[in-house]
C-alpha cells in the first residue's frame, strides 16, 4: 500500500499535471507534486501500472475504424519525424559549434605554444646578454687594473725621469765647476805668461831658469789639462747617453701615455656598449611584459572559450529537455486522441444502441442466442 495515503489517481493526477506543464513525470518530480510523500517504490509501481494501462487502451484502439488509424499513425510518424528532425538540427548545430570551439582551441594552444617559445628565446638571449654585458664588466674590470697599473708605471717612470733629470742638472754643474776651473787655469796661465815675459825683459838670465822650470809646469799642466779634458769628453758623452736615455724614457714615457690614452677610449667604449646592452635589456623587458599580457590575454580567451562551452553543452541539455517536453507533448496528444476516440466509439455504440428495437434491447436471452 501507498504509504501517507497515496493512492494511483493521486499519482495519475500529479503525473497529467506536469505533462500539462510539459514537465517530464519522472518518480521524483511525481513526488515533489505530491507534497514529498509516498515511497519512491510505490510511486513507481503506481507509474509502471499506469503506462501499462496507457499501452493496452493503445492496443485496444487497433480495433478503431481504418481512417481512425491511420489519422492516429499519421499524426505519430509526422509527430516523431518533426521530433527527430529537430533534435538532428540541434545536434548538426551543437555539432558545428563544437568543432568550431574545438579548431579556435587549437588555434589558440598552438598561439600559446609559439609564444611560449618565443619567450623561451627571448629569455636565453637575455641570458645570453647579461653573460656577455657580465664578461664586458668583467673586461672593463681588468682594463681598470691594467690602467691603474699602467698609471702606477707611469708615476714610476716619471720618478726616474725626475731622478735622471736631477742627474744630468748635476753633471751640468759639475761640468761648469770644471769648465770654470779650465778658464781660472787659462787666466792664470795668461796672467803667468805675461808676468813671464815682463821678467825676462827684466832678467833674461834668471827667466831662462824660470822658463825652463816654467816649461817643466806648463807640460805638467798640460798633462792636467788632457787629463781634464778627457774628463770633459767623458762627462760630455756620459750627458749624451744620459740625454738618450732620457729621450728614450720620454719616448717610453709617449707610448705609455698613448696607450693610457686608447684604453680610455677602450673603457669609454666598453661603457658605451654597457650603455647599449642596457638599453637593449630594457627593451627585452619591455618585450617580454608585452607577450606575458598576450599570453595572459590568450589564458582569458581560453577561458572564455571554455565558458562558451559550458554554455553550448547547457545548451544542448536544455534541447534534451525540449525533446523530452516533445516526447510527452506527444504522449498528451495521443492521450488526446485516445480520448477522442474513446468518445467516438462511445458515441457510435449510443447510435447504435439507439438504432436497436426495444424487444432486442430488453430480451438478454435472445442477445446470447444472436451472439
Amino acid at each position: 500500500m501507498a504509504r501517507g495515503g497515496i493512492t494511483k489517481a493521486l499519482v495519475k493526477q500529479a503525473r497529467d499535471t506536469l505533462l500539462a506543464q510539459d514537465r517530464h513525470p519522472s518518480i521524483d518530480a511525481v513526488r515533489v507534486a505530491l507534497g514529498n510523500t509516498g515511497s519512491k517504490s510505490t510511486i513507481h509501481r503506481y507509474l509502471k501500472e499506469l503506462e501499462e494501462e496507457e499501452a493496452r487502451r493503445l492496443g485496444d484502439a487497433k480495433g478503431l475504424s481504418e481512417p481512425i488509424q491511420q489519422l492516429v499513425a499519421e499524426l505519430a510518424r509526422t509527430l516523431e519525424a518533426e521530433a527527430e528532425e529537430i533534435v538532428a538540427a540541434a545536434e548538426r548545430r551543437h555539432q558545428a559549434q563544437l568543432q568550431t570551439q574545438r579548431q579556435q582551441l587549437e588555434e589558440i594552444e598552438t598561439a600559446r605554444d609559439g609564444l611560449a617559445t618565443e619567450v623561451e628565446g627571448l629569455r636565453q638571449g637575455i641570458a645570453a646578454r647579461e653573460a656577455a654585458l657580465a664578461e664586458q664588466a668583467a673586461r672593463i674590470i681588468e682594463l681598470e687594473q691594467q690602467s691603474q697599473g699602467q698609471a702606477i708605471a707611469l708615476a714610476s717612470l716619471e720618478q726616474e725621469r725626475q731622478g735622471l733629470q736631477e742627474r744630468i742638472e748635476v753633471q751640468a754643474q759639475h761640468l761648469a765647476s770644471i769648465e770654470e776651473k779650465h778658464r781660472h787655469a787659462r787666466e792664470a796661465l795668461e796672467h803667468y805668461r805675461e808676468a813671464s815675459r815682463l821678467q825676462r825683459e827684466q832678467d833674461q838670465r834668471r827667466h831662462d831658469q824660470q822658463v825652463q822650470q816654467l816649461q817643466a809646469e806648463l807640460r805638467q799642466q798640460a798633462q792636467t789639462l788632457i787629463v781634464k779634458q778627457d774628463e770633459i769628453t767623458r762627462l760630455n758623452r756620459d750627458n749624451a747617453a744620459l740625454a738618450g736615455e732620457l729621450r728614450e724614457r720620454e719616448r717610453d714615457n709617449q707610448q705609455q701615455a698613448q696607450a693610457l690614452a686608447k684604453l680610455r677610449e677602450a673603457q669609454q667604449t666598453g661603457e658605451r656598449i654597457r650603455d647599449q646592452l642596457e638599453t637593449q635589456f630594457a627593451h627585452s623587458e619591455e618585450t617580454r611584459a608585452a607577450l606575458d599580457a598576450q599570453h595572459r590575454q590568450l589564458t582569458d580567451a581560453h577561458a572564455q572559450l571554455e565558458i562558451r562551452l559550458g554554455r553550448s553543452e547547457r545548451g544542448r541539455e536544455r534541447l534534451q529537455t525540449r525533446l523530452l517536453a516533445e516526447h510527452a507533448r506527444r504522449r498528451t496528444l495521443e492521450q488526446q486522441l485516445e480520448r477522442l476516440v474513446a468518445r467516438t466509439t462511445t458515441s457510435d455504440q449510443d447510435t447504435e444502441t439507439s438504432d436497436q428495437p426495444v424487444s432486442d434491447a430488453d430480451s438478454p436471452s435472445r442477445q446470447k442466442t444472436d451472439e
